[in-house]
């Protein structure tokens, strides 16, 4: 139960992550 919810947490995190990667390309070295 708890893996499961800190796997989608970090699959979020990562989401947001290159999100903002995308959006501000430029500022942002991934």
């Amino acid at each position: 139960m708890y893996i499961i919810f800190l796997d989608s947490g970090l699959q979020l995190i990562s989401a947001r992550l290159q999100f903002a990667c995308f959006i501000g390309g430029s500022l942002f070295s991934c």
